[in-house]
């Protein structure tokens, strides 16, 4: 087999990008390809994902989805939210807490309208279309607003 300097030469700016991208956060797997098959070939992508497995530079995706949700649960982001944004990612869904989810929306709601229960249709409409934006599941708008 010939030695291609080309190639070498490539392998390394690809090794330095994906390390540079995991080094400023935690990607997962999709991300990282669909970052490096913009300035690389697909076949150069692979072999520095792979490489990037051995040297344990990406997360399982389990791992990587619960802390995700984890995070998008402290900015108080809804159920529906955090699943997409996960699907988005080529995460895998995390369970859901309805008690957890239905405390997160009553706190937000509070915080923004005022204590429960709103009275005004308007200002009752106008919460719902917040949670809704957030991410949170109707039937948990329902419960807190009616």
């Amino acid at each position: 087999m010939e030695w291609d300097i080309e190639r070498d030469e490539n392998y390394e700016k690809a090794i330095s990008k994906i390390a540079d991208y995991v080094s400023r956060r935690d990607h997962s797997e999709r991300e990282l390809r669909d970052k490096l098959l913009r300035k690389f070939d697909s076949e150069l992508v692979e072999q520095v994902i792979a490489r990037a497995h051995e040297l344990d530079w990406i997360p399982s995706p389990e791992a990587l989805a619960k802390k995700v949700a984890a995070e998008l649960d402290r900015k108080n982001k809804g159920y529906l939210y955090i699943q997409n944004y996960l699907r988005q990612k080529g995460l895998p869904s995390v369970p859901s807490d309805s008690q957890v989810e239905l405390q997160k929306a009553t706190d937000l709601v509070e915080r923004k309208f005022g204590e429960l229960p709103i009275e005004d249709h308007q200002a009752r409409q106008k919460a719902w279309q917040f949670l809704a934006s957030r991410g949170f599941l109707s039937e948990t708008v329902r419960e807190i607003l009616g």
